[in-house]
């Protein structure tokens, strides 16, 4: 991907960053994104072909929205123990 011009690795991090927190880690089972935001990202193709998964959301009001990120979020504590475990076994 950097091959061809060395001097714009920079224009091609975020790039990489997403890819690296998007991605599944063997230690934990799960994404370090999923681990940070309790819910799985929502790549961009999700957005343009709508998926269903992103649909629902959509179609929520501004509570309804906060309150499902709300409940997301108190299953990051979960998320974050059980990785911990994976990651001692």
């Amino acid at each position: 991907m950097v091959d061809k011009n060395l001097r714009e690795w920079h224009t091609l991090f975020h790039y990489a960053t997403w890819a690296y927190r998007a991605s599944i880690r063997y230690a934990t089972g799960t994404t370090p994104y999923q681990l940070v935001s309790g819910h799985e990202p929502v790549l961009p193709i999700e957005l343009t072909m709508q998926y269903t998964r992103v649909a629902r959301s959509i179609d929520l009001s501004i509570n309804e929205y906060q309150e499902s990120m709300s409940l997301e979020l108190t299953d990051v504590e979960e998320e974050l123990l059980k990785a911990l475990e994976d990651i001692k076994a």
